[in-house]
């Protein structure tokens, strides 16, 4: 046989098992190339029918199978939050798919405030659960700010520079008890005057108050320096005969647990106030009865 007819066998051969590739689905491309990870491109299929590449880790969805044995494969889509596609598997010589750009990373939630049972319901930038209030805080120790070289202050149950004098370093030695900040002993009342607060001269700190007359009526708690209703029953009217020792509030809520409500379900017979907990027996799981009448330690 001579070499042109041998020639014109190998071509009909060829055009009977799909473009010299044997079967269409086996030599033809089984698949365009898999998008790489972060939207790498997939490579493009030989000639035939073949399936759409496969997206990547980080990809949008493979590219759809070619149609036929003729046309070139189309270029993959780019992915949105994942990376982009493989190409479209084509017929000779498909183009291959182009890959997507990274998706972006997503915005903390957990930072606003959130309603919870238990730190479980917590995310890390308010990771513990307040049983009193039911709400996410960033701490209720000290320990809890550990991490960051701080304190808690424990009425907004944040972290801060400092609570006390002892949180401070010597440089700069004593709390401002009303920014929470480490500072220089305060020489004046003018040092003080955009906190709203006066010197306490012997401290060396800001306060609120140093006498009555600072208080617009009320009483300059000797010992928190800050204005309250009231320091003893003896500043109380009669509707309202007992002073809460804690708060420095004038007030009679009750004379038992039913004139309670279920926040503070317990009454302080003698304060006539109502109260989480009057003692230990009140808390169950949650702990013990603190100075404040709240349940901690659980």
């Amino acid at each position: 046989m001579g070499t042109r007819s041998v020639a014109w066998t190998v071509v009909a051969l060829c055009l009977s098992a799909g473009a010299c590739g044997g079967s269409v689905n086996t030599l033809a491309g089984e698949s365009a190339g898999t998008a790489g990870t972060g939207g790498a491109s997939g490579a493009g299929a030989q000639a035939g029918q073949g399936n759409g590449g496969t997206a990547g880790v980080d990809g949008g969805k493979g590219g759809n199978a070619g149609t036929n044995n003729k046309d070139g494969g189309m270029a993959g889509t780019g992915g949105g939050a994942l990376g982009g596609s493989g190409g479209v598997a084509g017929g000779s010589g498909g183009v291959a798919g182009t890959g997507g750009l990274a998706g972006s990373g997503g915005t903390p939630s957990d930072a606003a405030v959130k309603a919870c049972a238990s730190n479980k319901d917590c995310g890390i930038y308010a990771p513990h659960c307040d049983g009193n209030s039911g709400i996410c805080v960033g701490c209720q120790t000290k320990a809890d700010c550990s991490i960051y070289g701080a304190a808690c202050d424990l009425v907004s149950g944040a972290c801060v520079d400092c609570a006390t004098n002892a949180d401070c370093p010597v440089y700069t030695p004593h709390c401002d008890v009303v920014s929470h900040t480490c500072t220089m002993k305060c020489q004046s009342d003018l040092e003080c005057a955009l906190l709203q607060a006066v010197c306490d001269k012997a401290a060396g700190v800001c306060v609120e108050c140093l006498s009555d007359n600072q208080c617009n009526g009320g009483f300059c708690s000797p010992t928190k320096k800050i204005c309250v209703d009231c320091l003893s029953n003896a500043d109380c009217p009669p509707d309202a005969p007992t002073c809460d020792p804690t708060s420095g509030v004038c007030a009679i809520q009750c004379v038992s647990n039913a004139d309670c409500d279920p926040n503070t379900p317990h009454c302080d017979p003698v304060l006539g106030l109502c109260f989480e907990c009057v003692a230990n027996g009140d808390c169950g799981a949650k702990g013990f009865c603190q100075p404040d009448h709240t349940c901690g330690g659980g």
